[in-house]
């Protein structure tokens, strides 16, 4: 016989010696109203309880009158498991700031470390350039230094199918493990637990419970990246400058990782020829919100549970109390804060927790509340809307519904000044060119968001257009593109300085070695002249300001895989509050669109610029964003000829844009090149190409393996 109902109290630990009943003696019953897990409906509910005393008997009653009004039971906006809660918030954009400080708070842990990744590499730099110093900083290193100081470590990271992606978890966990008995991991799910590839796609990492790293960042190779994303490292391992080691100089669109436990300190791209892709993210750090941990316990229980022989040896965990003045020792060297000024409540930001949860990934009825706090803040926005993602599908979920009827609303209310920007990459992060035959998944995914945004009578533009709306008044879709150069070497020993390194890992999981240079023989023979390269900024956030006042940012993609709750596993924060203007939620957006525009730093003369993006809905902001897209796509087409491109509508188009590159062509000279894009690019926003290939079927191929998949695990 086991129990029904089992309640977690916040703190509590009730001790019973025996909970089989005994009939010769009667029970006690106690009737209580409990709201459902939905909290739409409360529940009389009747327990019988069987304690061997009198006094034990009061505990019980007690525990149970608590736990009707507990925090956690009941109703939450947008349906999640977690109440909103003060807490201090700030963000980072992209790679480097975040890591630097996940690194200086991962030292700073004193009790326990939670990580939640979709993929995690022992052997990532988190401060860098590579030089002797980045090795105190290398993640494997770094974990294990905490865990000979005495620090629980608990990861769990998504257990990948190995045929479809490179991740190598297997790598990730035994290598870990093997550093010390104090570092737990688990890899979930098991490939027979469920027959189509969703995955735990959530990036945390959680500090002594109550600080909190998370966003769209895996701990991972490929993700750290500067404002500026640059496309080019040439620099010699052995000079302690180069930034990107190995593998970690990525371009997903022309090769993916390759066998990253034995390889990864190898470079698989030719730096002289092929730009990386860089990488735009944004994450933050939550203090004084307990949730994320109570989240890492819940999913870390369950694992333990489902598969209880595989992890015999692994404890079962107790989900936190909540914020305390012991557990927030390092609260002053995460944020810059007092605990009193932490206490008095100055500062701080409404925050909750939400995330995509179910049975199979959590073992909890399914929670889409990233979802619904996707939907609740659209409907709600009153002025403007600014989103930055990764996906934008909307097959069965609710977002592009909710983005249709805001709209709508402010078209028949006469709010022309209502203004919707939406940023994402150019193309799918696959490899290959788009006209590729073994490019199915690429086309696919393009397909899915095209016919949500634009193409066909059900797509956003197509249902607003029918309405009689120009949806062009209200939403501008836009991208991110940059370029650079790469130096001339002027003889062989110049060549050879300029060659990274490519150092064989020993075992276990060593350091790439600072003073080794490996000569390539492509680059020891003749000089070699400057080239000028081109890529697009990879947008890779999962993120929307609402009004400068409320943000959601987390893992989660705009697409039905990230918010249906019964597919991938996610987790995202919502910040701030509905007619309070937060400086938190103003400045990450500031922050975003001051990089995309070239903005950034103290430049005097960017201040009339800055001051236009203060408002989305004036035209002054309509204005600088648009031209500055306009002619930043004019120069990168003009010099690259770049893909995608809203001139190309056919396949035929396609070949002859292609091949009609002026560089290529020998008819523009690098120097040339160069000054025309000194001259006119600003930052690295382009206009997103609506019209790319609108003419064709962007499918996969009659044949192609995609066409034998569920169509859902690419949207």
């Amino acid at each position: 016989m086991h129990p029904e109902k089992v309640v977690l109290l916040h703190g509590a630990v009730i001790d019973v010696e025996d909970h089989y009943p005994r009939l010769t003696k009667p029970y006690v019953l106690l009737s209580i109203t409990l709201p459902s897990s939905t909290g739409t409906t409360r529940q009389r509910t009747t327990y019988r309880i069987k304690p061997d005393n009198p006094r034990d008997q009061a505990v019980l009653v007690h525990a149970l009158k608590v736990a009707a009004r507990h925090p956690y039971i009941g109703s939450h906006p947008h349906g999640s498991f977690a109440p909103p809660q003060p807490a201090h918030v700030e963000y980072f954009v992209d790679g480097q700031d975040y890591f630097e400080r996940v690194a200086e708070g991962i030292s700073n842990a004193r009790h326990t470390i939670y990580i939640l990744d979709w993929w995690l590499t022992p052997e990532l730099y988190l401060k860098r350039p590579m030089n002797e110093g980045a090795e105190k900083w290398r993640l494997d290193r770094l974990l294990q230094r905490k865990a000979e100081e005495g620090v629980y470590i608990y990861i769990i990271v998504y257990k990948e199918i190995a045929a479809a992606l490179s991740l190598n978890s297997f790598h990730t966990k035994f290598t870990l493990m093997g550093l010390h008995p104090n570092i737990r991991v688990i890899r979930d799910p098991d490939a027979l637990d469920h027959l189509i590839p969703w995955s735990h796609h959530a990036k945390m990492v959680c500090i002594d419970e109550v600080v909190t790293f998370m966003g769209g960042l895996d701990l991972c190779m490929g993700r750290w990246d500067r404002h500026d994303h640059p496309l080019v490292d040439v620099a010699p391992l052995n000079t302690g400058e180069q930034v990107f080691p190995g593998q970690d100089y990525s371009n997903p669109r022309i090769a993916d990782f390759v066998n990253v436990d034995t390889t990864w300190a190898i470079d698989i791209l030719d730096r002289r020829k092929q730009p990386r892709m860089p990488w735009h993210d944004v994450a933050c750090v939550v203090v004084g919100n307990p949730d994320s941990a109570r989240h890492f316990v819940q999913r870390w229980n369950y694992h333990l549970t489902v598969n209880r022989p595989a992890h015999l040896q692994l404890p079962m965990l107790i989900p936190p109390c909540g914020p305390s003045r012991h557990s927030l020792h390092h609260l002053s060297a995460v944020s810059g804060m007092s605990l009193d000024a932490f206490y008095s409540g100055h500062h701080l930001v409404a925050t909750q927790l939400c995330r995509s949860l179910s049975p199979w990934s959590g073992g909890v009825p399914i929670e889409r509340s990233i979802h619904d706090a996707y939907v609740d803040l659209i409907r709600e926005s009153r002025h403007n809307i600014y989103i930055e993602q990764q996906f934008f599908c909307c097959v069965v979920n609710n977002v592009g519904d909710a983005l249709f009827d805001r709209v709508m609303r402010a078209h028949c209310e006469g709010q022309h000044d209502f203004r919707i920007v939406v940023c994402l990459p150019l193309l799918p992060a696959f490899t290959g060119e788009v006209d590729a035959s073994g490019a199915g998944t690429l086309r696919m995914v393009m397909n899915f968001q095209y016919t949500t945004i634009s193409r066909g009578p059900d797509s956003l533009y197509g249902r607003l257009n029918k309405a009689g709306v120009d949806a062009t008044k209200y939403m501008i879709f836009s991208a991110l593109r940059t370029w650079d150069k790469v130096p001339a070497v002027g003889t062989s020993a110049d060549a050879a300085a300029a060659t990274s390194a490519p150092v064989p890992p020993i075992t276990p999981s060593p350091p790439v070695s600072v003073g080794t240079s490996v000569v390539a023989s492509s680059t020891t023979t003749a000089r070699q002249q400057a080239k000028v390269l081109t890529e697009m900024v990879y947008i890779h956030t999962k993120c929307m300001v609402v009004d400068d006042e409320r943000a959601i940012l987390g893992s989660a993609n705009l697409n039905d895989r990230s918010l249906l709750g019964d597919r991938d596993s996610e987790l995202a924060h919502v910040f701030g509050t509905s007619g309070v203007p937060s400086p938190v939620v103003r400045g990450l957006r500031m922050q975003l669109m001051r990089e995309h525009c070239g903005l950034l730093g103290a430049d005097h003369d960017h201040a009339p610029k800055v001051a236009a993006l203060a408002d989305l809905s004036s035209p002054e902001f309509l204005d600088l964003w648009t031209s500055t897209a306009a002619t930043n796509t004019r120069a990168f087409r003009d010099v690259f000829r770049c893909i995608p491109d809203d001139s190309i509508t056919t396949w035929d188009e396609y070949k002859a844009f292609v091949g009609s590159a002026p560089m290529a062509a020998g008819a523009l000279s690098v120097a040339d090149a160069t000054r025309r894009l000194e001259t006119d690019v600003r930052g690295h926003l382009v206009e997103f190409p609506l019209k790319f290939l609108e003419k064709e079927n962007l499918g996969a191929n009659t044949f192609s393996a995609e066409n034998f998949m569920p169509a859902d695990i690419f949207a």
